[in-house]
């Protein structure tokens, strides 16, 4: 028999939901300094002895001063010891014993690392250390700890003072009405599809609610969110008592296969609040680039199209007949960054059998007596050698399925396997083998037959 099977076309349908509510833009900060001095805000108890730390952000710094304010009629400053485990300027460095004067509610922290013979400091760490007892006249209050600016600075080797940001702190103590952040309602869109994630790469925005579930106002505050280790800051209005603000972040660039990402109301702690430790909520984003097809014509999560034609002969030889020509063959092609599922189905009108066809519309009570069936070989096959499943993916018994017009897995897998070039193009990802077997058990006059078949790609994978 020589039966023949063309493929007619294969055209793109692809399908990304795109979020339509309406987004509250990031909104550009002023450059924060590089280098910064950070008291710790927190609750206590009415009449608690507590510890606050006070940090250090510092760039090439060689030495620290701050000279911290107090009500001295709230509290009592207990002591000021610098950290030893490490020392925040290292080894060689020089601490100045604290000047704590609990009259005018003030306490003064020096410190240089062997008095700039030591190599200057980068990083972020804790300096010191203040111990106080909250007294009975801040009962149910909030105070605040700050700093006399002109004698807080970080210093660099000459020594000279440097540009610093002060970060006050806040004390809660007892119960007075206070605004208490959480964060909800994480949503993530794509702003470009990238082709590339080194020379192309997908961007997205995150989307959230800021909420106040406190028993007050709360004045405009920023939002962070660390994305891997940057840090994107989100303007947040003012939120009264009971109600939420909508933000959405400027453009991020996925960074690599998964965007891990943190999201913390008042991100820099400058509100104090009832409860300290709620504000974060954690989240990833993951998007697989661009799936199925030799060209890449669809994106995750959408559909691409192959419309499949058979002239079926008038004359056909029984005692001769094989599958042979009746096999076409092409090229399944899956670039992502992560795990990946295809699923493939027929139109409704054919239900998986070729079905004949005049240009435009189906005889659907004249089909093929066998329904097709779809075969995926090579690459990181399921069930083959070097596949590797991830935890809790499930691999199917085979890669070989008979069309339906109801979804069935094709084929699956992860990133293994994605080095090999399409068709030429610098794009890399991984190749699977495509047949459409379809065994030809009558003849017509030189019918043609249709068939369109779907391929759905996406990342959930069963």
């Amino acid at each position: 028999m020589n039966s023949s099977i063309l493929k007619k076309g294969l055209s793109g349908l692809v399908a990304i939901s795109i979020l339509t509510a309406s987004l509250v833009a990031a909104i550009p900060l002023a450059a924060a300094n590089a280098n910064a001095i950070t008291i710790e805000s927190k609750s206590v108890d009415n009449g608690n002895t507590f510890d606050v730390h006070v940090s250090v952000t510092a760039d090439n710094a060689s030495g620290g001063q701050a000279k911290i304010t107090f009500d001295a009629s709230m509290f009592t400053l207990n002591s000021a010891t610098y950290n030893t485990t490490p020392k925040f300027f290292g080894t060689g460095e020089f601490d100045v014993e604290a000047v704590i004067d609990n009259t005018a509610g003030t306490v003064l922290l020096t410190s240089t690392n062997g008095g700039g013979t030591k190599p200057p400091v980068t990083g972020t760490g804790v300096w010191a250390t203040l111990n106080f007892t909250a007294k009975v006249a801040a009962a149910n209050s909030v105070q605040t700890l700050g700093f006399v600016a002109v004698e807080s600075f970080m210093a660099d080797s000459v020594p000279a003072a440097m540009p610093t940001d002060m970060n006050t702190g806040s004390i809660i103590i007892g119960n007075p009405p206070t605004p208490d952040f959480t964060v909800s309602n994480i949503t993530k869109t794509i702003v470009h599809t990238g082709a590339d994630a080194s020379t192309d790469p997908t961007t997205y925005t995150v989307s959230f609610d800021v909420n106040n579930i406190g028993n007050d106002d709360a004045p405009a505050s920023i939002a962070t969110i660390d994305v891997d280790g940057v840090t994107v800051n989100v303007a947040i209005d003012a939120i009264a008592h009971g109600a939420s603000f909508s933000a959405t972040s400027s453009e991020i660039t996925l960074t690599g296969a998964k965007d891990n990402f943190t999201i913390t109301a008042d991100g820099n702690s400058v509100i104090a609040e009832s409860n300290e430790s709620n504000n974060s909520t954690s989240d990833s984003f993951t998007f697989l680039y661009p799936v199925a097809g030799v060209l890449h014509e669809t994106a995750i999560d959408g559909y691409i199209s192959g419309s499949l034609e058979f002239t079926v002969p008038a004359s056909v030889d029984f005692g001769a007949m094989s599958l042979g020509n009746n096999n076409y063959s092409g090229i399944l092609n899956v670039k992502t960054n992560d795990d990946w599922q295809v699923n493939i189905k027929s139109d409704a009108d054919t239900n998986g059998f070729m079905t004949k066809w005049d240009g435009s519309v189906y005889a659907t009570n004249i089909q093929l007596h066998n329904a097709m069936v779809i075969t995926t070989t090579g690459g990181n096959v399921p069930g083959e050698t070097g596949y590797v499943a991830s935890p809790g993916q499930v691999t199917p018994e085979n890669n070989i399925v008979t069309l339906t017009d109801t979804e069935q897995i094709l084929a699956k897998g992860n990133t293994d396997g994605q080095v090999t070039s399409i068709d030429g193009l610098s794009t890399q990802g991984e190749d699977r083998g495509l047949s459409y077997d379809q065994l030809v058990v009558a003849s017509d006059a030189a019918a043609t037959y249709h068939i369109v078949v779907s391929f759905i790609a996406t990342n959930i994978v069963n």
